[in-house]
């Protein structure tokens, strides 16, 4: 809407890759109308993939895959920032005794956190000896891990329901090519 795309075109081998479930591969952001193309234009099926997916859609409440996630999508809009600050906290511990030192200041601190050397030594004392980095650290990407995949279990089950469907109609294309 925002780009004043009517109806975006989405690649049949999208579809290919969705229906031989390669990699787990379940986009969540299927728009509610598309076209289905291919190198040439319109694909032979643009009109049947987006139904079939479409009935599916329009049986499910709420009516949308992002919907169905709009929780896991905002806890992970929160871990991210949880884990910006975290970030911006854990750089902060590592150079404040370098900034508060007169010999060293700003100039030296930012010697010290480019050289590879030098950070590392920085990041291995302070976690060292203050553990509870590390495990805010765990806890702040465990339960981003946890929440990618809540969200990718609702799209994979979505997905897995239609792949015969969209597997048998894209092989009719094949055969009447």
């Amino acid at each position: 809407d925002d780009n004043a795309v009517k109806k975006p075109k989405i690649h049949v081998s999208v579809f290919e890759r969705i229906s031989q479930g390669i990699l787990g591969y379940a986009p969540g952001n299927i728009p509610a109308t598309f076209e289905v193309v291919d190198n040439q234009g319109k694909h032979k099926k643009y009109d049947a993939i987006p139904h079939l997916v479409n009935n599916a859609i329009g049986n499910m409440a709420p009516p949308s895959l992002l919907d169905q996630s709009a929780s896991h999508i905002t806890a992970r809009r929160i871990l991210h920032l949880v884990f910006l600050i975290y970030s911006l906290f854990t750089l902060y511990w590592l150079v404040r005794g370098d900034l508060a030192d007169p010999n060293v200041g700003l100039f030296g601190t930012l010697k010290i956190l480019v050289s590879p050397d030098g950070l590392l030594d920085k990041v291995v004392a302070l976690f060292w000896d203050h553990k509870i980095f590390i495990f805010v650290g765990a806890v702040i990407f465990g339960c981003s891990v946890y929440v990618r995949k809540r969200m990718e279990r609702i799209f994979s089950e979505f997905w897995s329901k239609l792949r015969s469907e969209l597997e048998e109609l894209l092989s009719e294309e094949n055969k009447t090519s």
